[in-house]
């Protein structure tokens, strides 16, 4: 990742998990923006601190006990320790990890890495600042509203509502504490391209939900229920969209699905953006041009 300048300039840059386990993050960023070529931009993955609520605390006290252990006896080690565990400790708690239990290497990446440096948003902003970058846009917007997670109270609602784009994103992280990892687009200021506009061309793909079933909940109820990371989020889905979204089977084009619903392009268009916002604000969505089979 250092050596990226090296290697030449780069239209875009995708760069996960990789950020937070260098000795130094800053140089790695650094870096990233060093290879963008002019107008190009970068899709990065760090871990966020909240949601991994119980892992600082045991990785360094896994670090006290175990550093001087091969990786493999690491991992039988640490096993032991965590089937002693008292049952006040904090990791043991958190419903939201399970790496450590799928595999090996899951229990190795969460609890015995050497290096693992967590960022809030505005730690993360203010990463990204120091290497003449800024945010583009942060997957799962929704997610980072705080109106969801406070009382409907006009005065809430105006204390919210003074706060900057950035403050409001950190005090929704604050308030959910189930943000285990911040997933974003970032470019130099004032480089960012703009989003091409949605066009006829474009194949729709459904991430994780069934297009028969969805069509047929929106019809039923007007609403869809989406669990992310333990919580629970109502959004409100238009009913005449039920079509649109039965006919979403990432083959079909968003012109073939206008024509298909009997729609002109315009009329589609009105329609689309009532099933489309909703969805991209917990990443369900996203478009390619072309089909993937």
């Amino acid at each position: 990742l250092l050596d990226a300048p090296k290697l030449g300039r780069f239209d875009y840059i995708g760069c996960v998990g990789v950020l937070h386990h260098l000795p130094d993050p800053d140089a790695g960023f650094r870096a990233l923006a060093e290879a963008l070529a002019p107008g190009g931009g970068i899709g990065l993955m760090v871990y966020a601190p909240y949601g991994r609520t119980g892992v600082y605390p045991l990785q360094s006290a896994f670090r006290r006990l175990l550093t001087r252990d091969a990786p493999h006896e690491k991992v039988r080690l640490a096993r032991a320790v965590l089937e002693a565990l008292p049952p006040t400790n904090w990791f043991l708690k958190n419903e939201l990890l399970g790496d450590h239990r799928a595999s090996d290497a899951g229990l190795h990446d969460l609890l015995l890495h050497a290096r693992d440096r967590p960022y809030t948003v505005a730690e993360l902003a203010a990463a990204l600042e120091r290497a003449g970058l800024a945010a583009t846009g942060w997957l799962e917007p929704a997610r980072y509203d705080p109106l969801r997670y406070l009382p409907d109270l006009p005065e809430i609602q105006e204390r919210v509502a003074a706060l900057d784009p950035l403050a409001r994103m950190a005090l929704a992280e604050e308030l959910a504490g189930n943000f285990k990892t911040h997933v974003l687009y970032a470019a130099r200021p004032g480089e960012a391209k703009a989003a091409a506009p949605t066009s006829p061309e474009d194949v729709p793909h459904l991430r994780g939900v069934p297009s028969a079933a969805l069509g047929r909940e929106i019809a039923r109820r007007g609403r869809l229920k989406i669990t992310v990371d333990g919580l629970d989020f109502t959004v409100e889905i238009p009913r005449a969209c039920a079509p649109l979204a039965a006919l979403v089977d990432g083959r079909r084009s968003l012109g073939e699905i206008a024509r298909a619903a009997g729609l002109d392009w315009l009329a589609f268009a009105a329609r689309w953006r009532g099933l489309w916002e909703p969805l991209t604000g917990f990443n369900l969505i996203h478009l390619s041009r072309g089909a993937r089979r």
